[in-house]
């Protein structure tokens, strides 16, 4: 499936052909190299970019940033994305069969789960407080939708999966790092 979206207010990447004189990429572990001296103090043959938040590499053009998941993908595909997904969901993680072109929604669908302090740890079961069940709920088109109470957790995260998959699809993402 190939489709072109477009995106406002992103800074447009250089071109296609710029990027591919300036980086080399290493196909096996998506990381980028310089092929030209950028400043005084990186060689040549050296891994371009740095670690900002969130875990994202982060190249310098030109005394821009940029994102080192979207230089590979138009290194490769020849245009800016819109936004790109990973699809184990590990940022560092920029081999272009695991990156995709994404709508902001398709996106957030593959989140995983962040740690909370009340330990949950499964994608749409919550328990609430002073409660002796577990609630299953899924946000969809940026609606919450019930899914039930069920007397574990484990049960409620299956009603949330199976949710996830009729709702998102290929975007369904277990909260464990793998699309379903």
């Amino acid at each position: 499936m190939s489709r072109k979206i477009t995106r406002k207010n992103t800074k447009p990447l250089p071109s296609q052909k710029e990027l591919l004189r300036l980086f080399r990429y290493d196909a096996e572990t998506g990381r980028i190299f310089w092929r030209v001296k950028c400043c005084r103090m990186m060689p040549v043959g050296a891994e371009a970019g740095w670690y900002g938040t969130r875990n994202y590499r982060l190249v310098s053009i030109c005394r821009s940033k940029y994102q080192v998941h979207r230089i590979v993908w138009k290194m490769h595909k020849g245009y800016d994305p819109v936004e790109i997904d990973h699809w184990d969901g590990v940022p560092d993680n920029n081999r272009i069969d695991n990156l995709r072109n994404a709508t902001s929604t398709e996106n957030h669908c593959n989140q995983l789960v962040i740690a909370r302090k009340s330990g949950v740890g499964l994608k749409g079961a919550y328990k609430p407080r002073n409660r002796d069940f577990w609630v299953a709920q899924i946000k969809y088109k940026g609606t919450h939708h019930y899914l039930g109470s069920y007397a574990t957790e484990e049960l409620a995260h299956a009603v949330y999966v199976a949710k996830a998959i009729e709702l998102h699809g290929e975007w369904a993402n277990d909260g464990r790092g793998s699309c379903l």
